[in-house]
């Protein structure tokens, strides 16, 4: 079975990571790694990559991600996602937040790289460290499944919990659930239900159907 953060909507860890690491283009002389991201909003390819890969290989993380993501759709090179996994690993090492989620991601699925559940748990606790509400939400998942760390509804429900009230709309979802079932917290229709609007009013259909179906009849 798979974990429920990838139940909905296939790669979810890394649609929260897919965006380029953007610069903020206000100077008249922009820098090279500002011109690079011109360049790949034009669509070309090419001198994007010829701005970023030497920023990327001096160690500078944005590029260093920037230049994954091109490895992984196959802008201006070859697709080639063991080498994209390659340039995440580089810019994760560095904190780059959005690099350990994908991370997380290509380890959990075995994606370019050996699959290798303990290491996705690292890189999700390691973006969890920084804030990531994907990342506590992914890491939830993994304690409900028992995939690289010992199988714990509470723990999974608790980190569920905590993703949820920041507003991750997938995690409201299962936290609803949760309540449903009374799996690894106090069973409690009432409060399935105040998640599964929460998550309907961020559009997860899922949810929506959960809740109108689970509405109490009138006497």
């Amino acid at each position: 079975m798979l974990p429920y953060f990838l139940n909905r909507s296939g790669l979810a860890l890394f649609a929260c990571a897919v965006a380029l690491t953007s610069p903020t283009l206000q100077a008249e002389t922009l820098s090279p790694f500002q011109q690079g991201y011109q360049a790949h909003e034009q669509k070309d390819y090419a001198t994007a990559l010829k701005f970023w890969l030497p920023l990327a290989e001096q160690g500078n993380k944005s590029a260093q991600f920037n230049i994954a993501l091109m490895y992984e759709l196959g802008e201006g090179v070859a697709r080639d996602v063991p080498k994209s996994v390659y340039w995440l690993e580089k810019a994760a090492k560095q904190g780059h937040i959005d690099s350990q989620l994908a991370l997380g991601e290509r380890y959990y699925l075995g994606y370019g790289t050996t699959q290798d559940y303990a290491k996705s748990v690292y890189w999700l606790e390691k973006a969890v460290e920084q804030g990531s509400t994907a990342g506590l939400f992914g890491l939830g998942a993994m304690y409900a499944n028992g995939f690289g760390v010992p199988q714990d509804d509470k723990k999974a429900a608790e980190l569920t919990a905590q993703a949820a009230e920041k507003g991750y709309a997938d995690a409201q979802f299962h936290l609803g659930n949760s309540y449903y079932t009374g799996t690894g917290i106090e069973q409690s229709l009432e409060k399935a239900r105040q998640w599964w609007k929460k998550a309907c009013a961020q559009k997860v259909k899922d949810a929506c159907n959960n809740f109108k179906i689970s509405e109490p009849k009138k006497k």
